[in-house]
């Protein structure tokens, strides 16, 4: 049976999660796609979607929370953790699901550095996966939203995706600037997500 091992992170954690494909995919023999490995990576990031996040727990296997202070540490030893429990192998892993970012820089590293390990080792397909695009595309499209995610030092990630425009507008600017920007640029309802909209809350 086929598993899936999929690494999101935050701000201040990382999140690791196995899950068992046989719940959620019923085509074992064609190519995973990126749509299809979203949604084990988008679980924990807002409150308000706990619905989707109900609905995606019901695929899984098992998840932890890290800390992000200590996810060099740890890392390794959750994994293998989860698989010693559930007696997974690395053959039995279908494909590496990773969080690209944005994030914290040094627990982005350990991420992409673990799994591009295991993929190196095993030769499990890696497939990465932009953490303002997976957002965006779980969020009502009928609707203007703006996805803004802690980039430390007032600087804040953002992605903006509208009715006028349904591709998506990515980057990084100063809090105050971007704020300035969207007040100008953007008229009508505008919904905020994600940790930089709580931190930076008017």
């Amino acid at each position: 049976m086929s598993k899936i091992l999929a690494l999101d992170l935050g701000d201040q954690w990382v999140g690791v999660a196995i899950t068992d494909a046989s719940r959620f995919f019923a085509r074992p023999f064609e190519t995973v796609t990126l749509v299809e490995l979203e949604p084990y990576l988008f679980i924990l990031w807002d409150e308000r979607l706990s619905s989707k996040r109900a609905e995606t727990r019901q695929n899984l296997i098992e998840l932890y929370t890290l800390d992000s202070i200590k996810v060099s540490k740890c890392l390794l030893i959750t994994i293998e953790t989860i698989f010693k429990k559930f007696d997974i192998s690395l053959k039995d892993l279908s494909f590496l699901g990773a969080h690209i970012g944005p994030a914290p820089y040094t627990t982005l590293r350990v991420v992409l550095a673990t799994l591009n390990g295991i993929n190196f080792a095993a030769g499990t397909p890696l497939i990465g996966v932009n953490g303002l695009t997976a957002f965006l595309k779980y969020l009502d499209n009928t609707q203007t939203n703006i996805v803004l995610l802690n980039a430390f030092g007032n600087d804040l990630y953002y992605g903006i995706s509208s009715v006028k425009n349904p591709s998506y507008t990515l980057g990084s600017e100063n809090v105050d600037k971007l704020l300035h920007n969207i007040a100008q640029d953007i008229s009508g309802d505008i919904n905020f997500w994600g940790n930089g909209s709580i931190l930076y809350k008017k």
